[in-house]
């Protein structure tokens, strides 16, 4: 079994989160310099599912733009 762990995606759920935070200040703590989507997510998941994902079992799949990869600068 495999695991996807969503960082800021931007959907109805986070948006408190996002009114709190101020948007543009997550943007800039994610290398990306962007929130995810549902699709992002999504993507991942189908990944997963098919073929190509075989092999991976037990795993924890980070979908979060870099975020979790620390400070970034600039």
């Amino acid at each position: 079994m495999n695991a996807v762990a969503p960082g800021f995606i931007a959907t109805d759920m986070s948006q408190a989160v996002r009114n709190m935070a101020g948007e543009d200040n997550l943007k800039k703590l994610i290398p990306v310099r962007r929130l995810g989507t549902p699709d992002d997510i999504a993507n991942v998941i189908l990944f997963l599912c098919g073929p190509g994902a075989a092999y991976i079992t037990g795993q924890v799949i980070t979908v979060d733009g870099g975020l979790s990869l620390g400070a970034v600068s600039g």
